[in-house]
């Protein structure tokens, strides 16, 4: 699911695919007979209970933060990611060549291994592009730069789940998508890549190059940064304890001044890397499957005291139900619901989403509940 505001209107945007009974029985032809086994939905967010339209659409409903469907689009490759929106400016010169208006897109890829770069307003196709390595599972990235040109120019990183493991930069205009390079990996890529943003000054300092790089965990346990400034060269590749595969994404954090990443394994080890040169600097053993994306604790300043220590505080997720905070400086284990002697009703396969100023953490369960879990000043 995508939420964005695209110029004065909110939509959120969500990705579906059939279920197997639908496909046995062919529930969801076409009218060419076609199956199609993805779909994207966008739907328009009213927020005023003025809304005539929603008055009609919803005559028994308070008519506020209702969601009003707007267009969808079918796929024959199942979507199994998050979609990935984008806003490309077009500055004052572009209105001598005719084209007026920002460009609001949005990205999505399938298991029919094809990435479309769709018109996030009206569902349009604007461009697509194949020859990616395969299935697509993860979500694709957007990246946006400025530049000297009559618009904005974007960048596009999509990663194969085959054994291909191919990771694609594409170039976005307003009008199209153009693939620039890949590098193919060897491995099924199922975790979303992670990108750091860079910008370098040329010799004369007059012309920045954008760079950046990406990060991401792979299937052979296996962690990985390329530099996309070098057409995706490999800059390190770490192996994390007990080599398990990876499904959880990478999260950004500090640690004493390091830039570093935090990922879990399906092997049950949270491990915390150097983004600089690769190092492993510690990893805690969670006992179960970790599928989601830790999450990492601050305050509004960017840090989360330790009480005694000045160190961000790690929430994880497993598939045994249980949720362990780590100190993110030493990996050590503060407090975690196993300790206090409970476990949620059921697997947990989502991310932790945290308020930290509240230092609340939502979790979704696989009991079809939505958990609240307040953390207190001492962790618990």
């Amino acid at each position: 699911v995508e939420c964005k505001t695209l110029g004065e209107k909110t939509f959120v945007f969500v990705c579906t695919y059939s279920q197997a009974t639908e496909r046995a029985n062919k529930t969801n032809l076409s009218r060419d007979n076609t199956f199609y086994r993805g779909a994207l939905h966008a739907f328009g967010v009213c927020e005023e209970r003025c809304d005539t339209i929603c008055q009609e659409k919803c005559p028994n409903e308070s008519w506020e933060n209702i969601l009003l469907p707007s267009w969808k689009k079918t796929f024959l490759g199942e979507l199994k990611c998050s979609p990935a929106t984008l806003q490309l400016r077009r500055n004052e010169k572009t209105t001598d060549s005719g084209l007026e208006g920002d460009r609001y897109g949005i990205l999505v890829a399938g298991y029919d291994g094809i990435l479309y770069y769709i018109d996030a307003l009206t569902g349009n196709e604007i461009s697509t592009c194949s020859d990616l390595g395969g299935a697509i599972h993860a979500s694709p990235i957007v990246t946006t730069m400025d530049c000297q040109k009559e618009e904005e120019e974007a960048f596009a990183f999509v990663a194969s789940s085959t054994w291909t493991g191919r990771v694609t930069c594409l170039s976005l205009s307003t009008q199209t998508m153009v693939k620039l390079w890949h590098i193919d990996c060897w491995t099924p890529i199922y975790s979303k890549l992670l990108v750091y943003p860079k910008c370098m000054n040329s010799g004369d300092n007059t012309i920045k190059k954008y760079s950046t790089k990406l990060i991401f965990g792979a299937i052979d346990g296996s962690v990985r940064c390329l530099d996309t400034s070098e057409n995706g060269v490999e800059m390190w590749n770490t192996t994390v304890p007990k080599q398990k595969p990876i499904f959880s994404g990478c999260c950004p954090m500090k640690v004493n001044g390091l830039d570093c990443i935090v990922v879990g394994t399906n092997g049950g080890n949270v491990s915390c890397i150097d983004t600089k040169c690769g190092e492993l600097l510690w990893s805690f053993d969670a006992k179960s499957a970790i599928l989601g994306t830790p999450a990492v604790l601050v305050d509004d300043e960017g840090n989360y005291s330790n009480e005694k220590k000045n160190n961000a505080i790690v929430v994880v997720t497993t598939t045994a139900g249980f949720v362990s905070l780590i100190d993110s400086s030493t990996g050590e284990e503060v407090a975690s619901t196993a300790a206090k002697g409970y476990r949620l009703d059921g697997e947990i396969f989502s991310s932790p989403i945290l308020d930290s100023t509240n230092r609340v953490a939502y979790v979704g369960c696989r009991d079809n509940h939505l958990y609240k879990i307040r953390i207190s000043k001492r962790h618990e």
